[in-house]
């Protein structure tokens, strides 16, 4: 499996509304950070451990694996739970689960497979 760390750091740069420039300075260029973050190049493990400390993160955290398929398939269930522990209609939820489940494992072949 690769790991692409630049989608990581770019997903908590937006979320704590740095600029690239707020993010790169004292690390690399600008458009150096840009690169990562679209994954045309990949930081040096020492870079990745400043981004780490400026993004208040440990540097496991990159490497974690909420992209799998299985990580999106858990998030999705909890949101339908939720959504149908509200209304009390556990026959939709059934039903919309199952289909969730269909489309993870489709999804999922298709991820190994890659």
């Amino acid at each position: 499996m690769k790991i692409e760390v630049g989608s990581v750091i770019n997903e908590l740069r937006i979320k704590q509304n740095l600029t690239r420039e707020e993010l790169a300075k004292d690390i690399c260029e600008p458009n150096t950070l840009s690169d990562y973050e679209r994954s045309i190049t990949s930081p040096t493990i020492d870079e990745l451990a400043l981004f780490a400390d400026k993004l208040k993160v440990d540097l496991p955290y990159f490497f974690t694996t909420k992209n799998e398929p299985i990580y999106n398939y858990i998030e999705t269930i909890k949101l339908l739970i939720n959504k149908y522990k509200r209304t009390r209609n556990y026959e939709a939820f059934m039903k919309s689960s199952k289909k969730k489940w269909q489309l993870h494992r489709k999804n999922r072949y298709r991820f190994i497979s890659s």
